[in-house]
């Protein structure tokens, strides 16, 4: 199995070096590493030729400048690999995080997507991070093994339709799938990852392993959505729309999609996919998809739970 591993970056160095010292550090080598500059006005040249001795490292650029989203499916389309593990030049990967990809997909080889769990930290220096929340998949698992597992892709689908399951930084495609799908960015500032990889994983359903293997850094730039929560629900609402519209065209019914998350999923979970909805304000996607969630969690019961953690925490 060969594994290439894709690094979009702009104007970003000092990050881009750590992203790749994470890559330089993994138990399981990639085979190749791909740096896609998005034309930076700073230069990242020296920080790639410091790791030409250690892996095999190419730098690649577009033609011209390309939205995130563009580019992001454009430097994947570089890679030579049967998979590409994608990472953001702000994030890190501990050492094993090849090798829980790699395992996962070894256990269930028709997954065209496969991804990890991942902890954001708040500090610009990881050595002394705050831990938050763990960002992972709302997907049942064995806590003392921590085996990977497999969805379908009515399963993966069916979560897509309200959440990103997985954090760009940790996830894995089949190269194979992806040219064949060769998926389409929507524009969007904000909700781009939850779109681009649901196209991929229609296709061959998800393999996760729940080890925690990536870190997303926050920093300035991720603290505008907070700022920007119109823009925000408007383009989590256009999301849902291209991924019901997704469903549709691959045969997959709605009720298939969302009924088959019930192996799956907590009522707790179904609770908060419920508010999730709620927040787009986008009534149609609420009518349609609360009423399918296992347990049918009511919209009444979705809208309490928005004003209860929005109002009283």
């Amino acid at each position: 199995m060969k594994i290439s591993v894709v690094i979009p970056t702009y104007n970003r160095p000092d990050f881009l070096r750590e992203a790749l010292s994470s890559v330089a550090n993994q138990d399981r080598k990639p085979d190749e590493v791909v740096v896609s500059d998005n034309h930076s006005t700073v230069s990242a040249d020296h920080v790639i030729r410091d790791f030409e001795s250690i892996f095999m490292v190419r730098k690649v650029s577009p033609p011209s400048p390309l939205p995130m989203d563009q580019h992001w499916i454009w430097a994947i389309h570089q890679a030579s690999g049967d998979y590409t593990a994608f990472l953001e030049d702000d994030n890190l990967w501990r050492r094993n995080h090849l090798a829980a990809l790699e395992a996962a997909v070894s256990k269930y080889p028709a997954a065209s997507l496969a991804g990890t769990a991942t902890i954001p930290f708040s500090d610009p220096q990881q050595e002394e991070a705050i831990q938050k929340d763990t960002f992972a998949p709302p997907w049942k698992f064995n806590l003392l093994t921590e085996e990977p597992v497999g969805t379908s892709r009515e399963e993966v689908l069916g979560t897509y339709l309200f959440c990103t399951p997985f954090a760009s930084s940790a996830v894995m495609v089949s190269n194979a799938v992806f040219r064949k799908v060769d998926p389409k960015g929507d524009g969007s500032k904000y909700g781009r990852d939850r779109w681009l990889w649901a196209q991929i994983a229609t296709m061959g359903g998800a393999a996760y392993n729940p080890k925690v293997t990536v870190l997303y850094r926050e920093h300035g730039a991720q603290t505008v959505k907070t700022l920007q929560r119109g823009i925000y629900r408007k383009e989590s609402a256009k999301n849902t729309r291209l991924i019901i519209e997704l469903a549709n065209s691959h045969g997959v019914s709605l009720s298939k999609a969302v009924s088959s998350l019930e192996g799956l999923i907590t009522s707790k979970t179904a609770r908060f996919f419920a508010n999730v909805t709620v927040r787009t304000r986008n009534w149609h996607h609420i009518r349609t998809l609360v009423p399918l969630l296992p347990g049918k969690p009511s919209c009444r019961q979705a809208i309490f739970e928005v004003i209860r953690t929005r109002f009283l925490g």
